[in-house]
């Protein structure tokens, strides 16, 4: 209940968790699957470079650049969702998110744009999105033209993906 007496939204909704809802998406491509990441864990969008070391069977890791003189992660969420990418075009963005006080770039298809979602019907992931692992989604809301947006948790992905031994590994990079 809130200081009024009424639910907040939180309840009405029945969320459990601490997890607060996001007001503002960058929206992007990952293959046919349209996902969203909360502003505020973007550091940057750049345009996709190719990588400096290639890490293959990395535990989620495609390879490293070398990001504002830091040396970063890079992430291919196609890979990581499993989903098909025939050929990546000038269209591919690295999305470097902020993840354990670190950056970690997310390697997309395209950038859709951003989605203001303050006041939008966020709500949660239903049990039949078979396309991208529901436990990595917070929410899903839609497009202005009705299309599914699947709001992702990027600290649950993201912890999912062996990140530390390749830092340590490639320092030198």
């Amino acid at each position: 209940m809130d200081a009024d007496g009424g639910h907040d939204e939180r309840e009405t909704k029945g969320e459990a968790d601490d997890r607060q809802a996001p007001e503002m998406l960058i929206v992007f491509r990952v293959g046919e699957l349209c996902l969203g990441i909360d502003v505020r864990h973007v550091r940057e969008v750049a345009r996709a470079i190719p990588l400096s070391a290639l890490l293959p069977n990395a535990g989620g890791v495609a390879g490293m650049i070398s990001l504002r003189g830091e040396s970063t992660a890079v992430v291919d969420l196609s890979t990581l969702l499993g989903v098909s990418c025939e050929q990546r075009d000038r269209r591919a963005r690295m999305i470097a998110v902020h993840h354990n006080c670190a950056t970690v770039c997310l390697l997309v298809d395209q950038i859709d744009g951003l989605r203001d979602v303050t006041g939008a019907d966020l709500e949660s992931p239903p049990p039949v999105v078979a396309d991208v692992n529901i436990r990595w989604l917070d929410y899903v809301t839609r497009s202005t033209t009705g299309e599914l947006i699947g709001v992702v948790n990027v600290d649950r992905m993201l912890s999912q993906v062996s990140l530390a031994g390749v830092e340590v590994e490639t320092a030198s990079v």
